[in-house]
């Protein structure tokens, strides 16, 4: 009953990990992007850093998930950052690229398939091999916290990524419980602290047995090993002609219409000079 009980707590809380916090901050999404705009209701809201990895060593942005028009040939290696999440009606995921680092100004470079690229480890990575390991906050750090003055925020434990050296603790004074939702122990016994918005961060990890130590490192081990990175192509291919599959399906109906006219005007013609 206990493990049915933690299995049910830890995949609530890796769900809760993949929604972001509602704050004054908005969500960015895709500002002028044709398909967003028709199936956005359809689509997840997805921030996270992927890198190219196509079989032929480049990888393509389509125009939308339901088109056959490639934007661009994207160079294995090359990151992409993608914002929203598109499952086809076969099961494909599809990630919408930014052309900038989460800027919504611009619009979209276009769409990958995300089974081309490999993630960049993040938080919801660390999640994914630690869930079954987390426990509640407990109030135990409070005092450190209070008198601790400045803190590290990391990308998460054992990542070695420091997302802020010098973040203040004025926060600490609405409870760190408000704030640090659930913890984590590493093979070295620090426990880290998970916090799923903070002045702006998102889905940041502080340790809380060494909060001010920016110099903690990082840890090889503590994520399942990375896919093997496929090499970028010696050339990449530019796309080929934009052509709408609606204008290939005319031309084609055009080309049998006119076979079908040639056939039965010569033929017919044929017929009256015998």
């Amino acid at each position: 009953m206990k493990k049915s009980l933690c299995r049910v707590l830890s995949a609530l809380f890796l769900c809760l990990l993949a929604v972001p916090a509602v704050y004054a901050d908005s969500i960015v999404l895709p500002d002028g992007d044709p398909f967003f705009a028709r199936y956005g209701d359809d689509c997840e809201y997805l921030q996270r850093t992927y890198t190219a990895n196509g079989p032929d060593g480049y990888v393509s942005l389509y125009k939308s998930p339901l088109s056959t028009q490639v934007r661009e040939n994207i160079a294995n290696s090359e990151n992409l950052y993608c914002s929203s999440l598109y499952t086809d009606a076969s099961g494909v995921q599809w990630g919408g690229v930014w052309r900038s680092t989460w800027n919504e100004n611009d619009p979209l470079r276009g769409w990958v398939r995300l089974s081309d690229c490999v993630v960049v480890p993040d938080y919801l990575s660390f999640a994914e091999a630690h869930e079954s390991e987390f426990f509640p906050y407990d109030g135990g750090y409070d005092q450190i916290l209070r008198e601790a003055g400045r803190v590290v925020l990391w990308e998460y434990p054992g990542s070695g990524v420091v997302v802020q050296d010098d973040m203040d603790t004025t926060w600490v004074s609405d409870g760190p419980g408000n704030y640090i939702s659930q913890c984590y122990e590493d093979s070295d016994g620090r426990v880290w602290g998970y916090i799923s918005y903070l002045y702006g961060y998102r889905n940041v990890w502080l340790c809380l047995s060494d909060l001010a130590n920016a110099e903690l490192p990082a840890d090889p081990d503590v994520l399942p090993p990375q896919p093997e990175l496929i090499p970028p192509a010696d050339e990449i291919p530019a796309p080929g002609p934009n052509i709408p599959l609606l204008t290939v399906g005319l031309i084609a109906a055009l080309a049998v219409l006119t076979a079908i006219f040639i056939w039965f005007f010569f033929g017919r013609q044929k017929k009256i000079a015998n």
